[in-house]
């Protein structure tokens, strides 16, 4: 039996389906060696089959556990939970949340009950989750509960071959500081390598530092000294092969990077990063969920409200994700679950 790699259609209110849509015309050559298993309403799949021209009509289950008795690559789990023709198409709501809950919870217990191989989810709006009952900031947070894993420090973002990594994510910039540790950082840089080493690459990470021109020798802060270097030091010598340049300043990691010769990146908070990969490539980002039973990954931007409806969202990060996550299922990895 192949390996089994769940996609969610996303928030049914934003341009998730139509980007499933997409994906579906491409298939199988984005996700080879993995049955996957498009899940959602029906009923919002036509809707968004309609809207993009899509011409694949996959065979539908009532039940991942169903897939068992077919030989289709491609398949098709009708999840019914909201009545789709209330909630309001392009905006925020508390049943677009539900819903999206709801898909999102089937899954987690797909995976831990090991149904499932891997999965992958099309966008999803936060703030319609948190109208919908969500004590979570972030998908992120609810993963780390259900897989047990309080120990993640961040998700990872792949983008054209390129792995980054942060330290901190989704916190207010006046707590950034308070959070870094030694312990922190080193983990990051950990799980970064280990996810790349799971995924065939032999890790060659850059390390950004926190302050300008990396503290300039203590005159704008001494994390670098205090934190950043003993951390790099301390996994260079468990990890040998690796390569670890850093501190490295902000300003100047992206065009050291794009130079050429690493596999990753770390930084210490959000947006140092995110600007960065967001302007070399937003319509192509993967954002990566390490750590967890099954590989999971996204794509990098958000559920585009304002031209849902349209076809025009550029599917290419979901595919990417989607071919992601379905190299690691058919290898046997499990993203950097340790």
């Amino acid at each position: 039996m192949k390996p089994r790699v769940l996609l969610l259609m996303g928030d049914t209110a934003g341009v998730g389906p139509e980007l499933c849509a997409m994906v579906a015309n491409d298939l199988p050559s984005t996700a080879e060696g993995v049955q996957v298993i498009l899940a959602g309403d029906e009923r919002v799949f036509e809707e968004a089959r309609a809207i993009v021209g899509n011409k694949v009509k996959p065979p539908t289950i009532s039940s991942v556990e169903r897939a068992a008795d077919s030989e289709a690559s491609f398949l098709f789990w009708d999840v019914r939970s909201e009545d789709v023709a209330l909630i309001p198409r392009g905006e925020v709501s508390a049943a677009a949340g539900r819903e999206v809950l709801h898909l999102l919870t089937a899954a987690i217990e797909l995976a831990k009950a090991g149904e499932i191989d891997g999965f992958v989810f099309a966008p999803f709006n936060k703030e319609s989750m948190h109208l919908a009952g969500s004590s979570h900031y972030s998908e992120l947070e609810l993963f780390k509960e259900h897989f047990d894993r309080p120990d993640i420090t961040g998700e990872f973002n792949v983008l054209d071959g390129l792995w980054i990594s942060r330290v901190t994510s989704h916190i207010p910039v006046a707590k950034i500081v308070q959070t870094l540790s030694v312990e922190r950082i080193a983990k990051t840089i950990s799980l970064l390598g280990e996810a790349q080493e799971r995924a065939g690459v032999t890790p060659s990470l850059a390390v950004a530092a926190l302050n300008p021109h990396a503290g300039e020798h203590g005159m704008f802060g001494d994390e670098e000294g205090g934190l950043i270097e003993p951390a790099i030091a301390s996994v260079a010598g468990e990890r040998p092969g690796w390569r670890l340049d850093g501190p490295i300043p902000a300003d100047t990691l992206f065009p050291r990077v794009l130079k050429g010769g690493y596999t990753g990146v770390v930084g210490m908070y959000h947006d140092q990063l995110q600007i960065a990969t967001k302007l070399i490539g937003l319509e192509r980002g993967v954002t990566f969920h390490p750590g967890m039973k099954v590989p999971i990954a996204t794509a990098a931007h958000g559920t585009a409200f304002d031209i849902q409806g349209t076809g025009k969202a550029n599917h290419q990060a979901l595919k990417n994700a989607l071919s992601i996550v379905s190299e690691m299922a058919a290898s046997g990895s499990d993203g950097g679950s340790v």
